[in-house]
This record gives C-alpha cells, sequence and structure tokens, in this order.
C-alpha cells in the first residue's frame, strides 16, 4: 500500500486525562450546568402559584434553609480565600483553609454543600501533589473523595467520584492504576446515565492501553457490546473509538487481517444507518482502512473501495459544496493509479482526474511521478527521469507511505533487466522516506 493516512479517531489516538489545575474543568460545568437546573426550574406557562398562608409556613424548614445558606456561603468565602493563598504562594494557609471547609462539611449532605466539599478537596488533593510535593497524602485525598461519593445517587457527585478514580490513577503504578480503572467500570457500566456510560468508556479505554492485545481486545468487546444498540451520540462516537482500536490491534499486534475487516465492515454496516456528516466519515475511515487490507487479496476491490470515496468528494467538488479535495480522496486517487500499476491495469482515469482536481498539491504530485517513472521502467530505461526527479525533489520526503506492494510487485517479477532496474529505483526512491516516528502508538503491550 502506498498512502497510509493518520484518521482521527480512537485507533491511533490516546485518551489522556488532562489535568485540572483550576477545577472548573468540563466535569465542573456539567455539574454547574445540573445544579443551576435543580435551582432553576423551567416556569409552568399559565399555572398559577399557591398561595401559601403564613400560617402554612415551616418556621423550622425555614430557618434550616437559612443557616445552609449562610453555611454555603461562608465556605465559598473560604474556598476564594484559600486559593487566593495558593496563587500567593502561602501554601500552609491555602491547606488551613480548605481543610477548615472540609472539617466543616464533613456532615453535611445537600448538593451545594457536597459540591463546596469536593471542590475543597480536589483542591487540597491537587495542593499536595503540585505544590507540597505529597503524593502520599494526595492520594489519600482522592480515596476519600471516592469513598465519600461512590454510592451516591446523584449524578454531580457521581462524577466527583470518577474524577478523583481518573486523577489517582495518573499516580499509581500499573497494577494499581487497573483497579482503580476496574473499579470505575463496575460501578457505571449498568447506568442508564449518559455521561456515567462514558465514564465507563473512559475506563475501559485507559485499562486497554495497560493491557495486553488480548485483553485489549476483551475490553473493547465489552464497550461495543455496550453500546451496539445505541443511538446516543456521544455513547456512538466511543462504539466507533472501541470498534477502531479493536481493528488496529488485531491487525498491527496480533496479524489477524480478516477479524480486522470484520470489524470494518461492522462500522460501516453500523454507520450507514446515519445520515449525520459525521457518521458518514467515519464509514470513510472504516471503508479507507479496509481498502489498505483488501490490497493484499483483492486488488479489484479495494479499488472499488477507493472508488466510492473518489466518486463521492468529486460529486461534491463539482457541485461547489467543498472547495478543495480532502486527503482521503488524494489518498485514494494515488492508491488506485498504484494498484492500476502493480496490477496492470490502466491508470488514465485517474491520472486525468489527479491533473483535474489536485493539480496545485505539488506532494501528490510528486508520489504519482514516481509512480510514472516505476511503470515507464518496465518498458524503457528511466535515468534522465529519475535523475531529474531527484534533482527537482531532494528536499521531499514521503509520509504516510509504505512501499511494502512496490517491493513485492518487483519481488516476483521474474529475473530480467527490467526487474534489476526497478529494484535499483526503489531503492533511489526510499532513501526519500520518512517514516511517522512523530505519530504516538498506541500504548497497549504486546505480552499475552
Amino acid at each position: 500500500m502506498i498512502k497510509t493516512l493518520i484518521l482521527g479517531v480512537g485507533a491511533v489516538s490516546i485518551f489522556i486525562f488532562t489535568l485540572d489545575f483550576q477545577l472548573e474543568n468540563q466535569e465542573d460545568k456539567q455539574i454547574t450546568s445540573s445544579l443551576q437546573k435543580e435551582n432553576n426550574p423551567p416556569t409552568q406557562p399559565q399555572k398559577k402559584p399557591k398561595v401559601v398562608n403564613k400560617s402554612e409556613e415551616s418556621i423550622p424548614n425555614k430557618a434550616s434553609k437559612e443557616r445552609e445558606y449562610n453555611l454555603e456561603s461562608q465556605m465559598v468565602l473560604l474556598l476564594d480565600n484559600a486559593l487566593e493563598a495558593k496563587n500567593q504562594g502561602d501554601f500552609q494557609k491555602s491547606l488551613e483553609l480548605l481543610n477548615q471547609i472540609i472539617d466543616t462539611l464533613q456532615d453535611q449532605h445537600s448538593l451545594a454543600l457536597e459540591r463546596l466539599y469536593a471542590q475543597a478537596s480536589f483542591s487540597k488533593a491537587l495542593l499536595f501533589r503540585f505544590q507540597l510535593n505529597n503524593p502520599y497524602d494526595a492520594i489519600q485525598t482522592y480515596q476519600t473523595i471516592q469513598q465519600r461519593f461512590k454510592k451516591r445517587q446523584e449524578l454531580p457527585l457521581l462524577l466527583y467520584y470518577a474524577k478523583a478514580g481518573f486523577d489517582q490513577a495518573q499516580m499509581e503504578n500499573k497494577e494499581r492504576s487497573i483497579e482503580i480503572y476496574n473499579d470505575i467500570i463496575q460501578t457505571f457500566q449498568s447506568s442508564q446515565e449518559i455521561e456515567l456510560l462514558k465514564k465507563f468508556a473512559q475506563a475501559s479505554f485507559e485499562k486497554s492501553y495497560l493491557s495486553s492485545s488480548d485483553e485489549a481486545i476483551e475490553i473493547y468487546d465489552t464497550i461495543i457490546q455496550r453500546f451496539q444498540k445505541s443511538d446516543n451520540p456521544e455513547l456512538l462516537e466511543d462504539l466507533y473509538n472501541a470498534q477502531m482500536n479493536k481493528a488496529y490491534v488485531l491487525e498491527h499486534y496480533q496479524n489477524e487481517i480478516e477479524e480486522t475487516i470484520e470489524v470494518y465492515d461492522e462500522i460501516i454496516d453500523k454507520f450507514s444507518n446515519y445520515s449525520e456528516s459525521s457518521a458518514e466519515e467515519k464509514v470513510e475511515n472504516a471503508l479507507f482502512s479496509k481498502s489498505f487490507l483488501l490490497m493484499g487479496d483483492s486488488y479489484e476491490e479495494a479499488m472499488e473501495n477507493f472508488d466510492k470515496i473518489i466518486d463521492k468528494y468529486r460529486n461534491e467538488l463539482d457541485e461547489g459544496s467543498i472547495k478543495t479535495p480532502p486527503q482521503k480522496m488524494v489518498f485514494s486517487l494515488v492508491n488506485n493509479i498504484e494498484i492500476s500499476l502493480i496490477s496492470n491495469n490502466d491508470d488514465t482515469e485517474y491520472q486525468e482526474l489527479a491533473q483535474e482536481y489536485f493539480s496545485e498539491d505539488s506532494s501528490s504530485h510528486t508520489e504519482i511521478e514516481m509512480l510514472n517513472i516505476l511503470k515507464n521502467a518496465q518498458e524503457e530505461d528511466q535515468s534522465e527521469a529519475i535523475q531529474a526527479w531527484e534533482e527537482k525533489h531532494k528536499d521531499f520526503q514521503f509520509e504516510n507511505w509504505s512501499f511494502d506492494k512496490l517491493e513485492e510487485w518487483n519481488a516476483q517479477m521474474e529475473e530480467s533487466e527490467i526487474k534489476t532496474r526497478i529494484r535499483d529505483y526503489l531503492d533511489r526512491f526510499i532513501k526519500h522516506y520518512d517514516s511517522p516516528s512523530n505519530v504516538k502508538e498506541n500504548k497497549i503491550e504486546t505480552t499475552p
């Protein structure tokens, strides 16, 4: 295969949990939104408010709410003072204020006060972790948060439990991290809350990166089974990432090509049922990846799949819905030119399309020039052509590229001057190959 596209999917990318130094991360925003909804329920039009006589008011209940409100205000002020002390470098004072909040709210269980307790606890853990260089107490604080909130029913508090687990796992060794991820997985796997199911998926992915290839496959299968029947866009995204990750492991770690193709077919079947552009992109990614695997045994089917991608974007370019050819179209065209070369088929159509749709794409045309030199080398010496190519493109590097199929094509030739000549040309072109060493590899371990 020639052009390999680094797809923006979970198969190659790693889910990195970003540290939150200021506490107001995405989870806090979600929690804030939940609190706002609870504190500000939607109004009901044309519904008269109930008139409550003073005699019906519960004075103890009113006094209790006032005390809670006053306590909340005091804790907010203390939290602000703690963060200010931290920013000024007075870490000990900040720690004392945070401990005061935590101690005061230890037996308070309203949602607003629990949230303040969690914020103070996370601030304390971060203080131990980064300012006081005390990982032991940071871990102890995270564990306390998890123990407090794990069995609660409120979504915001369960999210705090998960966040504490993810933060702690970053500080632990492999075995302990897996234990933490297992705890989150078991806690949320059967949930019906979308946010909690996302945490189940996140913990599963994190665990997979610490696991053997066989274990990773099992983890991805668990996610796939859990989300296979879902229509929720966020869970479908995790389903897709699990499928692509599974395909990646099957291909690159276990060399199970047929099984990998089956996974790509499952993606195509699933996401072909949705009309959103994101679903179409997922189908294209699977189709594109599948085509490379088919190049080993079925050139015709591989070309047909690339043709589908080419035709789709060709129509969009002609309609004006897109202005420039996307990478997948460019790569598909170049790949079909290569397949035509090694399968001895006419590539005129693809050459014309390349001139029509991306004549200004210097990189792809440099690659096509190389393929044309190799094609013409079957008939006559191309010394002048390759020398001119080398002088013109002396700084060019083949990126996202593989010479495997071209080398296989050359190796299968009968011993002759032509075979030797093409082998020499390939060696000269390979010197311009730039291995994608800057691409992060999946962290899955290769030991069984």
